[in-house]
């Protein structure tokens, strides 16, 4: 079994809900399937969130 899911909205709401900087490569994604590449946040080297994909 596969479970899919989405990840839209403004990157303004994004980039507040996890204080991120300007500089994050968002597209609205509606069908995200277990092996596609989305974006993610995970903490930097000086303990900042960074977002990539």
């Amino acid at each position: 079994m596969c479970g899919r899911y989405a990840l839209y909205g403004p990157a303004s709401r994004i980039r507040e809900q996890f204080d991120l900087d300007d500089g994050f490569d968002f597209q609205p994604r509606y069908n995200i399937a277990p092996t596609m590449k989305v974006l993610v946040v995970h903490p930097g080297q000086h303990g900042e969130r960074v977002a990539s994909t």
